[in-house]
C-alpha cells in the first residue's frame, strides 16, 4: 500500500466517522437520558417539578391474571393451587360476561 492509497482510506475512514457519529451519539444520549429518567422516577420517586409522587394506592384491588406484566408476576398470585385456594376470589358481571378475579390486598403498593 502507498502512502497515498494509506492517506485516502485514512480519509474514507475519517469521513464515515463523521457522517455516523450523530447516530451514535443520539443513541447514546438517548439511552443516558432514559436511565436518569428511570432514576429519578422509578428509585428516588421524584417528579419532573422537584416534587414527590404520591405513594401507590394500598387500597384493595381486583386483579386476572392478564392484569399483570409478565407470566412471573401473575405466578407470584396465582401460581400454585395452594395460593389460588388461599385468594380472596370473587365475581364481576360486565357486559353479560362473568369474570373471576382476586382481591388483592395490598392494592397498587404491592
Amino acid at each position: 500500500m502507498t502512502l497515498q492509497e494509506l492517506s485516502a482510506n485514512l480519509n474514507k475512514i475519517k469521513a464515515e466517522i463523521n457522517n455516523e457519529f450523530p447516530q451514535w451519539a443520539n443513541v447514546i444520549l438517548g439511552n443516558t437520558a432514559l436511565a436518569m429518567l428511570k432514576k429519578r422516577v422509578v428509585e428516588k420517586g421524584i417528579a419532573s417539578d422537584d416534587t414527590s409522587y404520591k405513594p401507590y394506592s394500598t387500597k384493595p384491588i381486583l386483579v386476572g391474571a392478564k392484569s399483570f406484566r409478565t407470566k412471573a408476576a401473575a405466578a407470584s398470585i396465582f401460581g400454585s393451587p395452594k395460593k389460588r385456594a388461599a385468594a380472596d376470589w370473587r365475581t364481576i358481571n360486565r357486559g353479560g360476561t362473568n369474570y373471576r378475579l382476586v382481591l388483592l390486598p395490598g392494592g397498587y403498593n404491592r
